[in-house]
């Protein structure tokens, strides 16, 4: 299959709503990619400047929610529905592109899940001894009231 043709092929499947690998047409894509591997050399800028531009988005939604949340802090949520739409929308276009890149670049849904569980092990780490620490001063509050 010559790029052309692939790319024609891509944009009618994400026309189609089968964007980014996330939906079993792309699939079609895959087998595409591993019978011409000459087609990849143009198929990672294009998928790797999506996923930058995507994160770019999401950098910017998640600045916006957090604008929005500054305007009324007590509250737990985002109170401006657009805002908060908004950031759905790119989360769920950031999922779709991890996944698109993952697949593109041969990473081992494993290994990658492995690493995920470290991470979340240290993270979990983090919040009880900042938690800790939020007690302790609590703590030194009422020894010295």
């Amino acid at each position: 299959m010559k790029p052309d043709e692939l790319r024609r092929e891509i944009r009618e499947l994400e026309n189609q709503g089968f964007a980014y690998g996330m939906y079993k047409p792309i699939e079609k894509f895959d087998s595409a990619v591993a019978r011409d591997r000459k087609v990849f050399k143009d198929i990672y800028p294009f998928y790797s400047t999506i996923a930058m531009e995507e994160g770019a988005e999401f950098t910017q939604a998640v600045s916006k929610a957090f604008r929005d949340w500054m305007d009324n802090p007590i509250n737990d949520s985002i109170s401006n529905e657009d805002v908060k739409l908004n950031l759905c929308e790119e989360i769920a276009d950031v999922l779709m592109m991890i996944e698109r890149i993952r697949s593109l670049y041969g990473l081992d849904s494993n290994e990658i899940n492995k690493i995920l569980n470290i991470k979340y092990e240290r993270y979990a780490a983090l919040v009880a001894q900042h938690e800790g620490k939020k007690e302790e001063k609590k703590e030194r509050k009422m020894i010295i009231s």
